[in-house]
């Protein structure tokens, strides 16, 4: 597929390689974080995700210094290569390095049984009178999430006009997140806890945001407090899928949460159309209902 993307000439062919390749990176990135959690032991789990979401923030900071820097001058299809040719480094390590989950290999014993004594799919069970309020509040909160992080992204040449610079920045404010986020949900009581601060805090922020001159750096500042605490959400709601969902319907549960939240972050881009004085609160309220949803899960 990176391939493909780096030959084509015809736009609508490096928008379906790109759907393509979307489609296959975000599935792995949900099942990444199944195999490091239920591969660790439930009081390592928060540390873990801090320490891979770190690695992520590091990375964005380098992507947005490179790009600003060494690749701005590349064409393209070579810029286009070269991010994405370390995918076959993945490919071909990854099988090799990475452990199966124990879930799959759970004795009988072991098991909670849902599907087998209940006779129906996970989907039946997750849409059923036990699960269904647990599942609706879990896919708004990670439409929230994903909305929120992208909307973000996308309104960066809206902050300031340096959008390489917002990039920077936005990726040390993740990395600062995320450096100190287990700490932080411990110290706010656990992850549904600190999910509820974290969105209302988040919501706070982003509606103050259009109170705030366009493109000040004062604005750009307060926007950035919201995502610091989107952030902080962003890590428990992985945390909760397996903290809220048992072995057997966590997997669904994830789908169902990631399709939703794919389809209203897919609005995202829309919001680069709008001031950063009006994307803001708009992502402040998905925040607010996002904070109601959370004390479903309580």
């Amino acid at each position: 597929m990176v391939t493909v993307q780096c030959m084509v000439v015809q736009p609508w062919v490096f928008a379906v390689s790109m759907f393509v390749l979307g489609g296959s990176i975000n599935p792995a990135g949900q099942i990444t974080s199944f195999l490091i959690q239920e591969n660790l032991a439930p009081e390592q789990r928060n540390y873990s995700m801090s320490a891979v979401n770190v690695l992520c923030s590091i990375t964005v900071c380098l992507t947005g210094t490179i790009c600003g820097t060494v690749t701005k001058s590349m064409s393209w299809s070579l810029e286009t290569f070269f991010w994405y040719s370390q995918l076959f480094v993945v490919l071909a390590l990854g099988p090799y390095l990475v452990p199966e989950s124990p879930v799959f290999s759970m004795k009988p014993s072991e098991s909670t049984h849902l599907v087998e004594e209940n006779s129906v799919s996970a989907v039946t069970l997750l849409c059923g009178e036990k699960f269904m309020r647990k599942m609706a509040a879990t896919a708004v909160c990670w439409a929230a999430v994903v909305t929120g992080y992208y909307g973000l992204t996308y309104s960066a040449g809206d902050l300031s006009p340096n959008i390489y610079l917002n990039m920077v920045l936005s990726g040390l404010v993740d990395l600062v997140t995320y450096a100190i986020a287990a700490w932080l949900i411990a110290c706010l009581g656990g992850s549904v806890q600190s999910q509820l601060i974290s969105f209302f805090m988040a919501a706070a922020a982003l509606l103050i945001c259009g109170l705030l001159p366009s493109g000040s750096v004062t604005l750009m500042g307060v926007a950035l407090i919201g995502r610091f605490w989107l952030n902080v959400a962003f890590q428990t709601v992985y945390l909760l899928i397996v903290e809220v969902f048992p072995p057997e319907l966590r997997y669904a549960a994830m789908g169902f949460a990631n399709v939703f939240a794919r389809a209203v972050g897919a609005t995202s881009p829309l919001l680069a159309l709008l001031p950063a004085t009006v994307s803001c609160p708009i992502l402040g309220l998905l925040s607010l209902v996002a904070c109601g949803c959370t004390t479903f899960l309580l």
